[in-house]
């Protein structure tokens, strides 16, 4: 805007008349991994085309599903599935690390959420699934 058209024709002439040059001691751009800190990673997910036992496979490894496409893949013909399962917290000292793992509240409302839309749409969009594949995608996590 105007604002920006004011800082190219300031009295110093702005843009116009700046200089570019090389800057020197930037950080760099890239770095090997190998000297960085790990990022902090609070979940992990996958997506797979949704059939009983890959459904079992990972729900047993305690991921939860938070979404299931509404129309089938054209070359599987299953309908594709996102699960997600959060890490554990390293800096809460009041979890027992070898007790039950509760499920974040966030995660508790997505897979809360999937299952109350699942529901409305068991006439619909999924009205064709395999009858054994709706109950568990239906069953709370646990």
């Amino acid at each position: 805007g105007a604002k920006h058209a004011a800082g190219a024709t300031a009295a110093d002439g702005g843009l116009l008349k700046e200089v570019i040059k090389p800057r020197s001691a930037l950080p760099p751009l890239l770095s090997p991994l190998s000297e960085r800190r790990p990022e902090r990673v609070h979940w992990v997910g996958a997506a797979f085309g949704v059939t009983q036992s890959l459904y079992n496979f990972w729900t047993r490894a305690g991921y939860q599903p938070v979404y299931l496409r509404q129309t089938t893949s054209d070359v599987t013909g299953e309908h594709s599935a996102i699960v997600i399962r959060a890490l554990a917290r390293e800096d809460n000292d009041d979890e027992d690390a070898d007790g039950p793992q509760t499920a974040p509240e966030w995660l508790q409302a997505f897979s809360a959420d999937f299952r109350q839309r699942f529901t409305s749409l068991l006439g619909g969009p999924f009205r064709n699934m395999p009858p054994g594949l709706p109950p568990p995608l239906l069953a709370p996590p646990g």
